[in-house]
């Protein structure tokens, strides 16, 4: 995953990653959410959607990285 992300976190752009394990059957790991967040500021936000919060509890640093939770669960119909 590192080497996928990478380049677009060197394009210097402002950049949000959002895991959604439930549909690429991928899951990113607190200690790469940090080494990335470490060397590169432009990485500004961490959706969570996988309803393990891994990353958030892991106790990692995160450096300025805002996280967020997703909606996971099952959806009811109205």
């Amino acid at each position: 995953m590192e080497h996928g992300l990478t380049p677009t976190l060197e394009l210097g752009v402002p950049v949000a990653l959002y895991q959604l394990p439930q549909v690429t059957l991928n899951e990113i790991g607190p200690e790469l959410v940090s080494n990335l967040a470490g060397r590169f500021p432009n990485f500004i936000l961490f959706k969570d959607s996988s309803g393990g919060d891994r990353v958030v509890l892991s106790g990692m640093d995160l450096g300025g990285v805002f996280t967020m939770r997703g909606a996971e669960g099952t959806m009811r119909a109205g």
